[in-house]
């Protein structure tokens, strides 16, 4: 299935992979409904609306508030009664040394789980309702995970373990939606990248930036690649780069177990 949607909400936007997305999204001819918290204050957002102005639409919205994204999302959609997909994209990451417990900011890091896992939670809860409805018109979810999902590193464990368990939302996610009760319309697609020279590192020691830019991608070659497969349309997990033979290395045994579990669950529900 290639990618036939039209209207797309797309979070941390005025950044990174958000912006590179959000510019390619655009020059398809697709309406865009660009999330972050300066939205409408970032530069490069306001010369996307000024050459895009029927298509790009700016949102000021700070996605760590979980309270507000029920009437948030009613709003859009009120707005936008069009929307068939949204894209999860926001993110951060830190450092986190156990071998320096005193230095550990627990608040930093409820804040990483929270944007990286728990409010995309929250937004895919507050949407479905909207994208299950659209049936039978296609509709979608797009997740932005992480290569770290599969194969963690030390130095960021939180972000590791918080795109872990976004992977394996996306399995269940996409199992349940797919069994056949009218929610089959749904595609749920995971974007898997590798390191990619953004501002998510930022912060980090010099010497770790130094290491990041030997082997990190750029967003050009994250762009052409991620992008090509979502078009292509023929696999919902969309592995980047060296993330392809990780995911085929690690990843084909344990999804091999998933499915005879899902069939298992099926079976006793029928």
């Amino acid at each position: 299935m290639p990618f036939p949607y039209k209207t797309i909400l797309l979070t941390g936007a005025s950044s990174g992979l958000g912006l590179a997305l959000t510019e390619r999204l655009l020059s398809t001819g697709r309406t865009v409904i660009a999330v972050s918290r300066t939205a409408t204050t970032s530069p490069d957002l306001q010369a996307l609306a000024r050459k895009h102005p029927s298509l790009l639409h700016l949102e000021d919205f700070d996605c760590l508030s979980l309270p507000a994204i029920p009437a948030w999302t009613a709003a859009i959609l009120a707005r936008f009664p069009s929307l068939d997909c949204v894209l999860l994209n926001a993110g951060i990451q830190r450092l986190l040394d156990f071998t320096s417990p005193q230095t550990i900011s627990l608040a930093t890091h409820d804040r990483e789980w929270t944007l990286n896992y728990t409010s995309p939670l929250h937004t895919l809860t507050a949407f479905l309702p909207h994208l299950i409805a659209r049936a039978p018109a296609p509709a979608a979810v797009v997740l932005m995970s992480s290569g770290l999902a599969i194969v963690p590193i030390p130095t960021v464990p939180n972000y590791c373990a918080s795109k872990a368990a976004l992977h394996s939302l996306c399995w269940s996610l996409r199992a349940q939606l797919a069994d056949g009760d009218g929610t089959g319309h749904v595609r749920v697609v995971e974007i898997l990248p590798p390191a990619v020279h953004t501002r998510l590192h930022d912060g980090q020691p010099e010497a770790a930036q130094r290491n990041l830019a030997k082997v990190a991608m750029s967003v050009e070659d994250f762009l052409e690649d991620a992008w090509g497969q979502l078009e292509g349309g023929s696999n919902d997990e969309i592995p980047v780069g060296g993330i392809k033979a990780r995911i085929i290395s690690v990843e084909t045994e344990k999804r091999q177990m998933f499915q005879v579990m899902s069939e298992m669950l099926k079976q006793q529900k029928s």
